[in-house]
């Protein structure tokens, strides 16, 4: 099927960045094959690899249905709707060492690497040793009270915090366990590890919820990048007046997108309760909506993020 058949979206540099070294090499094989005119790089994101999760690459003739295409240093990259929630911020190059040379991701998203380049696993796996609830005296629950927490914390800080004399080693690991328990997507990797001694996985499919808030969500991303750079190259009072007017109307869609972010979280917050019960009643059954869970707030938690950085920029 060609390009013009299909329907996919166009992205910028935000996503993924071609760094000039790769993108030489890239046009040299795309010029070799004949497909200099339409070719492209796919770069998808599989399971698999010394650290959970790689990178595929393969040179196609064009983007798919639902793709994202990027154009980076006259290189185009097409990227799947789910590859590129892993792969957003990345840069790629190209090394000509002899021993672990070729095309190298550097990827913000990539808490763990290995030294090949080319797997990472997206998730700092935690201490399975400290059983965080435990220390601030909370039920081993997803539905964990707030006011509670935030209670016992403050009593137990007080007792170790180091101006009173105690020990600051003490201090700041409760106020590691109460950030771990603050946070829903942290708080359900803990839980996880701590019931099913394994790391949770929250690179799975998605639900059809996420895609299309997906498909929301980058667009509005986008266009706050090109603002962006609009507001760096201004260089007349009559250039930043109607970029301005432009700015304000992206940030009113930064802000209904972020606004419904915190609500697609808060809804996932309130079905922890349902979650529990399901843990007590058929455990495998609540280790299913655990990883659903988990990856709807990764998701989440990005794109968040993805925003807030655009909203900063624009203020």
């Amino acid at each position: 099927m060609s390009a013009a058949e299909t329907s996919y979206q166009i992205g910028n540099e935000s996503l993924i960045e071609v760094l000039p070294n790769a993108s030489e090499r890239l046009l040299g094989v795309l010029k070799k094959q004949g497909k200099i005119a339409h070719g492209a790089l796919r770069v998808a994101v599989v399971g698999g690899g010394c650290s959970g999760l790689q990178y595929k690459m393969d040179l196609v003739d064009g983007p798919l249905d639902r793709d994202i295409m990027v154009t980076s240093n006259d290189v185009r990259v097409v990227i799947d709707p789910k590859s590129a929630l892993f792969v957003a911020g990345s840069q790629l190059d190209w090394s000509d060492d002899l021993q672990s040379g070729g095309f190298k991701v550097s990827n913000p998203n990539a808490e763990v690497t290995c030294s090949c380049g080319e797997s990472f696993f997206s998730v700092i796996a935690m201490s399975m040793s400290v059983d965080y609830f435990a220390e601030l005296e909370q039920e081993r629950i997803l539905s964990i009270d707030l006011d509670s927490l935030r209670e016992s914390f403050q009593m137990k800080a007080k007792e170790v915090h180091p101006d009173g004399g105690g020990d600051e080693s003490d201090f700041d690991s409760l106020n590691h366990a109460h950030s771990i328990l603050s946070d829903p997507f942290r708080r359900i990797e803990h839980l996880y590890e701590l019931l099913f001694s394994s790391t949770i996985d929250s690179s799975g499919s998605l639900s059809s919820m996420a895609m299309d808030l997906f498909g929301t969500l980058e667009p509005i991303v986008s266009r706050a990048d090109a603002i962006i750079k609009k507001k760096e190259l201004a260089t007349t009072g009559i250039q930043e007046a109607l970029i301005a007017r432009e700015s304000i109307e992206v940030q009113k869609n930064l802000i209904e997108a972020n606004g419904i972010i915190r609500s697609r979280i808060q809804e996932i917050v309130d079905s922890f309760g349902a979650i529990d019960a399901s843990i007590e009643m058929d455990k495998d059954s609540g280790r299913k909506r655990m990883q659903i869970s988990a990856r709807e707030l990764a998701f989440l938690g990005k794109w968040e993020h993805e925003v807030m950085m655009r909203m900063r920029s624009l203020i």
